[in-house]
């Protein structure tokens, strides 16, 4: 199993929330923003008339900028996301209310790409607070105008934040531009001849992309490449930005009966369970290496399952918690055998867990984390019996509990009494990056 195969193995289960940023040679961070001098007058043509106008942001919203405090980039990204939820903890009708409606008002989210506090709304705020904060599917355009010409690069990559408590929002927020800027540097670098070679510029900017991305994954944040497409329209052609809800419907389709049955057909083997720790994530490492487009069906039937629940409902329990559970612990693991090489930090495998329950009606998020004596010794079906075990008894103490009365810490506090008890000399839990959200 290479490196850069361990790099790009993406590990956590969740609901994506689509962020599109059109770059336009315009680097955005949340609160920062700066246009590339050369040809700034053309790429600014293809911005709308409400960004390019720099409207003000609806006050509505103003009650979410109390957050971008002076010294917010200087917070690990665990920080920031307990800061708000201290906050919405208080009042969470109201911020939660702002919350939605900042993802879906259309005019805030065109006002991100030339407006200070609409680009910290909604690039960093709204991501980092929905349920999909560890795990993005993010879009980006870079255009290059050229005698009437637009000549333009589209990406999609999924990145994994995998240690929110060593990262930093600066940090953060610079590898998002990364890329972007990557790119349209190597845009700008052509002769006009050489853009219209369509079939070796998409050849070039696919293998800068998996270049930066590999570069700038770390033990912290991992970066994996969806798609990356060249292509040339007349100037005449408008240039539409993404529209989120309907790249979301697409990624939701995407996942078909076939895939969920090569996962189960190629992984959920007969006797999987009596496989060791390292014998069973080998196996699956190897089959991927092997097969490329396992990487991307896997990618698939994950967003399915979260986003859509009817998909969930077609498979027995056994499936959906082999599919959940099982095949992310296991990728988790192989992660951090690749990950550890770039951190003095112990890192430590782990899954994460979201489930939505019904009377009463709960959000449960949170992440468990692992340590397995021997992977030689330990087989899967010990690890996942504890794993099932502690989830159920979490579940449970949340439905039991008079949870409206009890705070986050209050609860995690319950859930870490749970967790001990499954503490073994073969394996070790712990429980971290705890929420619990009355809808």
């Amino acid at each position: 199993m290479n490196k850069k195969t361990l790099q790009k193995i993406v590990i956590t289960m969740g609901l994506f929330l689509i962020i599109s940023i059109v770059t336009i040679c315009v680097y955005a961070k949340a609160g920062k923003m700066s246009i590339s001098s050369d040809e700034a007058g053309d790429r600014t043509d293809s911005i709308s008339s409400t960004q390019a106008n720099s409207v003000s942001i609806d006050k509505k919203y103003l009650p979410l900028l109390q957050f971008k405090s002076n010294d917010y980039e200087s917070m690990s990204v665990a920080d920031f996301r307990n800061m708000i939820f201290d906050a919405i903890d208080k009042d969470s009708i109201r911020y939660l209310t702002l919350l939605d409606d900042a993802f879906a008002d259309k005019e805030l989210q065109n006002l991100r790409y030339t407006d200070d506090d609409s680009s910290f709304i909604c690039n960093l705020l709204v991501p980092i607070c929905t349920d999909s904060w560890q795990n993005y599917h993010y879009e980006g355009l870079v255009l290059r105008n050229e005698s009437n010409k637009n000549y333009i690069i589209e990406f999609s990559i999924q990145y994994e934040i995998i240690e929110p408590n060593n990262l930093k929002i600066a940090e953060f927020e610079e590898k998002l531009c990364v890329l972007s800027k990557a790119l349209t540097e190597h845009l700008n670098e052509y002769k006009l001849v050489d853009l219209e070679d369509e079939d070796n510029r998409e050849k070039e900017v696919i293998s800068i992309a998996d270049n930066v991305l590999f570069d700038i994954s770390s033990a912290a944040i991992s970066f994996t490449e969806n798609y990356v497409d060249y292509s040339k329209l007349d100037g005449s052609e408008p240039i539409l930005f993404f529209d989120s809800s309907s790249i979301q419907k697409d990624q939701m389709d995407l996942a078909t009966n076939d895939d969920i049955e090569m996962l189960l057909t190629t992984f959920k083997t007969e006797g999987y369970g009596d496989l060791s720790i390292l014998d069973y994530r080998t196996q699956i490492a190897k089959a991927i290496d092997d097969d490329s487009n396992l990487e991307k069906i896997i990618n698939r039937v994950r967003f399915a399952l979260a986003e859509n629940q009817e998909v969930s409902k077609q498979l027995s329990e056994s499936q959906y918690n082999f599919l959940v559970y099982t095949m992310n612990a296991s990728l988790s693991e192989n992660y951090i055998e690749g990950a550890q090489q770039y951190s003095s930090d112990k890192l430590l495998p782990n899954i994460r867990v979201q489930q939505y329950l019904d009377d009463p009606s709960y959000i449960l998020d949170y992440r468990l984390y692992y340590e397995i004596s021997s992977e030689t010794k330990t087989t899967v079906q010990m690890r996942d019996d504890a794993i099932y075990a502690i989830i159920s008894e979490i579940e449970e103490i949340v439905k039991t509990s008079e949870t409206a009365k009890l705070t986050n810490s209050d609860l995690l506090a319950k859930c870490k009494e749970i967790v001990l008890n499954y503490n073994n000399p073969d394996i070790n839990f712990s429980i971290e990056s705890f929420y619990c959200i009355q809808q």
